[in-house]
């Protein structure tokens, strides 16, 4: 890969692009990372150039014609360095190729969005990715975002996503982009904050597959932990676990490993890739390659771990969890285990917030029309 480490992918300064960016979808969630932060330069669709993207909290982002106007009319400083793809599926291919065209020069990495990409398509994604050196995140990503600098792609993270985001130690990897914000807002529960969110997406081809990821956590000197949702299909859990026993990721992992109960059922989650092709690819399978790694049974919450030279071992590879609700206190006891420090403290009021307000202490009344008449309650209620 082109990133030597999580930042490559997005980090603070980067200048980012936006295909389609007309589009219902697109212009939506580009005003919010445009608040988020303030770093989409421009972006094209055909027959709008001359349009902005009005943006009350940010910059107004210019629309272009095509991504070689684009490219032409921004002064240099400007051009951008990332591009997100949210073109339709038949238009995926040639605005990829456009950008490769018209910015190979300076394009290091380029967000693929759009859901329902054929294969055939992402395969020639990828062989034109290889020869630019461009790195791919997608296809069907929800996108990535990079805590510590206050940037991100997409629609991580969802309208206000300093809400489930602050500044940490784990850096989750979901085949499910909404997972990512879930997993988030449950650790933060727990004292521990995010480095980077990043939804690989579910395709049938995952064009940055999980151990391209894993290599760029382990280089990542803010991430001391990984935290993965994982669904059926595919093999690619299976090539990172061999990843790790070669020692080219050391940090632990949390796992979990869903949709174990449509296993020999032929049927998808919900992504296009979830869909079990031979044994390797269920998620029974997939369990017991992680709980083989880690060796470790999977965590289980009413069992009360002693700190020991064994467990600690096994920790250090990290544990599976067979609920999501299991994630903090499993997270939790790994930071316990390995004497790892809390990236939050979790402070607890032990005052209860009032739930009624006496509006005459401030020197308020209600409407007549709301004030509720004296009465008699009837027997036997009274």
């Amino acid at each position: 890969m082109r990133a030597k480490d999580l930042s490559g992918l997005l980090r603070d300064g980067d200048r980012i692009a936006v295909s389609n960016i007309t589009g219902r979808e697109a212009s939506g969630v580009s005003v919010i990372s445009q608040a988020y932060a303030g770093n989409i330069v421009g972006g094209w669709a055909l027959g709008k150039g001359g349009m902005q993207i009005k943006c009350p909290r940010g910059s107004d982002i210019p629309v272009f014609a095509d991504c070689e106007t684009m490219m032409k009319s921004l002064p240099a400083e400007k051009h951008p360095n990332k591009v997100i793809i949210y073109s339709p599926p038949a238009a995926v291919y040639g605005d990829f190729k456009e950008t490769i065209t018209h910015g190979g020069g300076t394009v290091e990495t380029i967000f693929v969005i759009t859901e329902h990409v054929s294969v055939e398509v992402s395969a020639k994604i990828a062989q034109l990715a290889r020869e630019a050196n461009i790195d791919v995140l997608g296809c069907n990503t929800l996108g990535i975002v990079n805590v510590h600098d206050h940037v991100r792609v997409g629609a991580v993270g969802g309208d206000e996503p300093a809400e489930s985001f602050a500044p940490g130690s784990a850096s989750i990897f979901s085949n499910s982009g909404n997972m990512v914000n879930t997993i988030a807002s449950s650790l933060l529960s727990a004292g521990i904050g995010t480095s980077f969110g990043v939804s690989t997406g579910k395709d049938m081809l995952i064009l940055t597959p999980l151990a391209d990821l894993l290599a760029l956590a382990e280089a990542d000197e803010k991430t001391r932990i990984v935290v993965l949702y994982i669904e059926p299909g595919g093999l690619y859990e299976h090539k990172a676990i061999e990843l790790a026993r070669a020692g080219g990721f050391t940090k632990p992992i949390v796992v979990y490993v869903g949709g174990r109960n449509l296993d020999g059922m032929n049927i998808s989650l919900g992504h296009a890739g979830a869909v079990v092709e031979g044994e390797g690819s269920t998620a029974a399978a997939k369990a017991k390659a992680f709980d083989d790694y880690f060796g470790a049974k999977p965590f289980d919450v009413e069992r009360r771990y002693r700190s020991t030279n064994d467990l600690s071992a096994c920790l250090q590879r990290g544990i599976r969890v067979r609920s999501l609700h299991d994630i903090p206190a499993a997270v939790q006891l790994v930071y316990r285990v390995l004497n790892l420090p809390r990236d939050h403290r979790i402070e607890t009021k032990n005052a209860l917030n009032p739930w009624f307000v006496n509006l005459q202490d401030l020197g308020k009344s209600l409407p007549q029309r709301l004030v509720l008449m004296p009465g008699k309650i009837p027997q036997p209620w009274g």
